[in-house]
């Protein structure tokens, strides 16, 4: 995106802080809504148990969030100063890397917890009774989190890249895909 046509380099200040915190507020409205959303279905469909075992694999889950937000704020401001000076090919490259990194991430996760589900499921302290609810849910989720973790990355850059609405529009679709799949 050229200096000319974008918001945040040739906008207005407070046109372009709404344009950007208004699309921002709405999707982090949607993520919200997203685990309110799958802990009502969890609890009230599956059971108490079930959301036991869930909430017992949060700790790793949000390592991995805090992995991937890293990588994909990081990544995409150090991509904003390269569009910022007009060298798209750089901030093509830095996100390339930051999108690798993110999804390598999320696969070696995928593999390692599956190969060392029960240790994993033991440093977390998931009690007997719970290990065979929360090793259904890790047997899905661990590979959803290839798509979520790469999704999350994809949102930062297409912000820094000029298009928050964009961005915000696919995160609110993921959200009312995540409520569509809950219900299914």
């Amino acid at each position: 995106m050229s200096e000319a046509t974008s918001p945040a380099l040739s906008g207005p200040i407070q046109r372009t802080f709404f344009y950007y915190a208004g699309a921002s507020a709405v999707g982090l409205v949607a993520i919200t809504t997203t685990s309110l959303v799958d802990g009502a279905f969890v609890g009230n469909y599956v059971g108490a148990h079930a959301l036991a075992a869930i909430s017992l694999l949060i700790p790793c889950f949000t390592v991995l969030y805090a992995v991937a937000l890293m990588f994909a704020i990081g990544g995409s401001v150090y991509a904003g100063q390269h569009i910022g000076a007009g060298d798209a090919d750089a901030a093509s490259d830095v996100f390339s890397q930051t999108l690798l990194a993110t999804l390598a991430v999320a696969v070696l996760f995928a593999l390692g917890s599956s190969a060392l589900e029960a240790p994993l499921l033991r440093a977390l302290s998931v009690p007997s009774q719970l290990a065979p609810l929360a090793s259904e849910y890790l047997g899905v989720i661990r590979w959803v989190f290839v798509v979520q973790l790469t999704t999350m990355v994809l949102y930062y850059f297409v912000r820094a890249d000029g298009h928050p609405l964009l961005a915000t529009g696919a995160l609110v679709t993921g959200a009312a895909t995540n409520v569509a799949f809950n219900a299914w």
